[in-house]
């Protein structure tokens, strides 16, 4: 016999369970014999794996008539040939591991080559097949699903047979709650459609195993629907509803039921059809599928909108309109009945008159349901001034026109300067990228294009898996500005290899410098998608100009260069500062992914991509008058470009600073009067733009999490949503042009600060204190160790 032999090693006997092998001595030598086989240079391995099988066959067969044979007709368990041979299949090396996929399928392969050969089929099935083997073979064909077709032909069992036998043991592991092994082997068998959403996913919900959920949905457009309806009924109900509702599963239960209420389930929904439902692209739409989360998220759309627009008056009312009608594009009279109330009830006469308007609007006769008592009260006396008001606001909205199909718009209308030129077709779309090609193409060009770069963004939580994180591409060269319309594009179905063509054409060129301002901010989004993430990445881009980087090192150097004095660098601020411009900037809180565009929005979105050059021109202007060439702006615009340091008292670090004047600094800023907060006791989730702020307060026990790019940060800021309360963070961020996203999404954990813009850490440290009111210690000293960095990679299970 070989080394691997029955006589070579202490015991051939299993544990006796049939569902649980010891792995014996004589198994250990036949894998590790194979395992250095199979990680050999031999070229013909499976004819030397098949020579080996033939022998462990030989010696496992010779080993049961020998035994039988001795064994004469005492009593005792008979050695059974199959369960040695299936034993011997479910040692086979790890599949992943050593060609273990294929030695398996080898195993199985030659054993019916060898059955064939000796020509002891019927024999072997008389001798050892049994009840027991049968029911080890089904088990392991139902595992091993990829090997059920050979496992059938050797124990000759038929696919009626086979099915019985999984829909049997995933009703015995459903019968002893292990759901997990229950969902695995319903789609590794594809029986899901055998058993009902109570009977497979309602089981793992109840036990947390959500994600273990999502698999059986991916296989079950049903089980898609009545999971998302199983949470959408939950929506704006009593918690009293919902404990009810699980009252019977609470032996069940191991998860908080403050996860299916309120604003956790909210969060949840939320989460899930922006995660699996994306990612699996699960047959499932909103307004259909979860009317309730629909009509509640809606609501809350609408109560901002009119808040921007009414009381907070930093809303255009074209933009407000956009807002409206978009979420109204399918008349819902409930909807409608929220929306008129929440502007009748605010009392106030220009909520009345828009509340009128928007009746005279969608044609709402005052006698239906939709509108609230209180507005039907009205109209039996209605006060003449308002419905006058009312008509006048809708001819006021009716005057912001959009452009004609073959209008031509000018970025400065006044001149007919700049022409406005759309790419919103397949056809505009390879003609824009021929211009973009010509730049590098001209034989012996080595001048320098440098071209405005700007977008606007689409709701980044809603948007769809495949599509264009961006609703607007703003380009400026060759005096004309091209507005690539990305949600167009999307909505003719736009190939992603399309968009990978383009970026590859701008960001490879050797000619061309894109000039943007905070231009890394966009890049992050635009290679954060699906579509671009996994050809691009944001540190690889060489041609990015920051315009914003170049200010502020230019002004560090000599702020006699641009005389700008110490004004926080915004975009706004320099235009009027250098080129004496007034920016409007009241459409940026616009729809920008409502069509068709008014004309205010085109031009405010080409304005952007066109500044950037007008500005970048100026400042080269001033720059040359000082000595400072090209070459050296373009290094000072890189986004990674070194800084200069400032002084001593405005740019240290906090270990350049000895704590007792630390302390001294911060310990005032605290109002004792109010209640004061240990740094210890904030949870908080950094922006991106806050790493350096969230690193400092690590090191006086604030617990921070620093998201790496936008789509990690919006995972993460989902999760936090579903802890329960005590756990969850608050979401540390500055104004910037994406705060009305983040409000709309995380407003109940949102926090603000004051702009960081041009202020030493100390300051901004100083601004976090004051606002939180925190409490530290002359003994609490932040120098004497160092904060475990590893929070800052925490993520929220």
């Amino acid at each position: 016999m070989s080394e691997g032999s029955a006589e070579a090693s202490i015991s051939y006997e299993s544990t006796g369970d049939k569902n649980s092998w010891k792995l014996a001595p004589w198994i250990e030598v036949r894998r590790n014999q194979l395992k250095e086989l199979m990680k050999s240079t031999e070229e013909k391995k499976e004819e030397i794996a098949a020579a080996t099988f033939f022998q462990f066959f030989d010696e496992d067969f010779e080993y049961c008539q020998k035994e039988e044979l001795e064994r004469g007709e005492s009593s005792g368990e008979k050695k059974n040939f199959y369960k040695l041979f299936l034993k011997m299949f479910r040692s086979m090396p790890v599949k992943n591991k050593y060609g273990g996929k294929s030695l398996s399928h080898w195993f199985l392969k030659h054993f019916i080559g060898w059955v064939e050969e000796k020509e002891i089929e019927r024999n072997l099935r008389i001798d050892y097949m049994s009840e027991e083997i049968t029911e080890l073979a089904l088990y392991r064909a139902s595992k091993d699903l990829q090997f059920s077709n050979n496992l059938h032909r050797i124990f000759d069992i038929t696919p009626a047979e086979q099915k019985e036998r999984v829909l049997k043991l995933i009703r015995e592991n459903i019968s002893v709650q292990n759901y997990k092994k229950a969902a695995d082997i319903a789609v590794n068998n594809g029986v899901v459609d055998k058993f009902s959403f109570k009977e497979l996913v309602l089981p793992l919900i109840l036990c947390d195993r959500v994600q273990v959920a999502w698999q059986l949905l991916a296989v079950s457009k049903t089980f898609q629907k009545e999971y998302i309806q199983f949470l959408d009924q939950f929506v704006a109900q009593p918690d009293e509803f919902v404990d009810s509702y699980f009252e019977p599963y609470k032996d069940q239960l191991k998860t908080t039921l403050d996860r299916y209420k309120g604003k956790n389930l909210i969060q949840l929904i939320q989460r899930f059809f922006t995660g699996p439902a994306r990612q699996f692209k699960f047959d499932l739409e909103e307004a259909i599928d979860a009317p309730r989360f629909d009509l509640f998220g809606k609501q809350k759309a609408l109560r901002y909108y009119i808040g921007q627009r009414w009381v907070e008056n930093t809303m255009k009312d074209a933009a407000y309109c956009q807002h409206v009608k978009s979420i109204f594009q399918n008349k819902n009279y409930q909807l409608l009945h929220f929306f008129l109330n929440d502007l009748w009830d605010r009392k106030k006469k220009e909520f009345r008159i828009d509340a009128i308007s928007w009746m005279i609007h969608y044609d709402i006769s005052q006698f239906e349901y939709c509108v609230p008592h209180e507005m039907q009260k009205f109209f039996r006396n209605p006060h003449p001034n308002l419905i006058e008001h009312a008509y006048q606001l809708i001819e006021l909205r009716n005057e912001q026109d959009v452009p004609n199909q073959n209008e031509q718009l000018y970025v400065y209308e006044k001149e007919k300067k700049f022409p406005i030129k759309w790419v919103k077709t397949e056809n505009e779309f390879d003609e824009f990228c021929s211009i973009l090609k010509a730049i590098d193409n001209v034989p012996g060009n080595s001048d320098t294009v440098f071209i405005g770069y700007d977008s606007e963004m689409k709701n980044v939580h809603f948007m769809a898996k495949d599509s264009m994180p961006v609703a607007l591409i703003q380009l400026f060269l060759h005096d004309t500005a091209y507005l690539i319309d990305c949600v167009e594009l999307d909505k003719i179905g736009m190939n992603a290899d399309r968009w990978t063509d383009l970026m590859h054409i701008i960001f490879d060129s050797m000619c061309i410098k894109l000039v943007g301002f905070d231009i890394r901010n966009d890049m992050e989004v635009l290679f954060g998608s699906s579509v671009l993430n996994s050809t691009f990445k944001v540190e690889d881009i060489k041609n990015e100009l920051c315009l914003k980087n170049l200010i502020e090192k230019l002004t560090e150097l000599d702020n006699e260069i641009l005389k700008i004095g110490t004004k926080t660098c915004k975009l706004n601020t320099v235009v009027q500062s250098l080129l004496g411009l007034e920016m409007d900037k009241s459409e940026q809180c616009s729809n920008w992914e409502y069509r068709p565009l008014r004309k205010d929005q085109i031009v405010y979105a080409a304005m952007d991509a066109v500044i950037v050059i007008e500005l970048f021109q100026k400042v080269h202007e001033l720059a040359k008058e000082k000595g400072i060439g090209m070459e050296q702006l373009i290094q000072y615009s890189s986004p990674n470009a070194p800084r200069k340091e400032k002084l001593k008292r405005d740019n240290r670090k906090l270990d350049k600073i000895s704590w007792e004047e630390l302390y001294e600094v911060l310990h005032t800023h605290r109002n004792t009067e109010k209640p004061l907060k240990r740094p210890s006791e904030l949870k908080l989730i950094m922006d991106l733009m806050l790493f350096g702020l969230g690193k400092n307060l690590r090191r006086f026990g604030v617990d921070t999490i620093h998201p790496k790019g936008v789509y990690e940060f919006n995972e993460i800021a989902a999760k936090n949503k579903l802890l329960p309360l005590t756990e969850q963070r608050l979401i540390i961020t500055v104004p910037t042009k994406k705060l009305d996203e983040l409000k709309l999404a995380y407003e109940d954990h949102l926090v603000i600060i004051p702009s960081t813009e041009s202020k030493t850490n100390l300051e901004i440290l100083c601004d976090f204190f004051d606002f939180f009111n925190l409490d530290i210690r002359l003994e609490d000293n932040i120098f004497e160790g160092t904060a475990d960095s590893s929070k800052s990679n925490e993520s929220i299970e």
